[in-house]
């Protein structure tokens, strides 16, 4: 069964330029005839929508090389008119499993690997709270969990 299962930011203030969005994605028996796991950057434009993807992953990923996590870039740009509607992440007409990690929207044509966020994958967690250190509990959450992935 294929099907298009995806997590989302919408966006609203995006200015025309260049951008890149990069990330990682493992795709384990990940089967489509026409796409796959990837990222989905999503404009409107006055000529309607546009939609790119970096690239489609099918398959399962080669945990020999990073645990499987592979590294996906695409560089876009905005034209006066245009904005940026959403970004999304997962399964576009295919069946299967992915994950997503470490996703960076940034102004440039150049995936950057500083993040000047602080612990931005949530590994390092505090004392037996488990919360995530550089990070701080807004008294919603009751529990943190977290595996690591890559």
């Amino acid at each position: 069964v294929n099907k298009t299962a995806a997590i989302v930011q919408g966006f609203s203030g995006v200015l025309a330029g260049t951008y890149t969005l990069s990330g990682y994605l493992k795709a384990v028996d990940v089967v489509s005839a026409s796409h796959g796991a990837s990222f989905e950057i999503v404009i409107n434009g006055v000529n309607g929508i546009r939609i790119i993807y970096p690239q489609f992953v099918t398959g399962t990923s080669d945990t020999e090389i990073n645990n499987g996590f592979i590294y996906l870039q695409k560089t876009f740009t905005l034209q006066e008119g245009e904005t940026l509607n959403r970004i999304t992440a997962g399964l576009y007409n295919a069946s299967g499993t992915v994950y997503i990690d470490s996703l960076q929207l940034e102004e440039g044509e150049t995936g950057n690997p500083i993040n000047f966020i602080s612990n931005s994958g949530f590994e390092n967690v505090s004392g037996t709270s488990n919360i995530p250190k550089k990070f701080y509990s807004d008294g919603y959450q009751d529990s943190w969990s977290y595996k690591t992935y890559r």
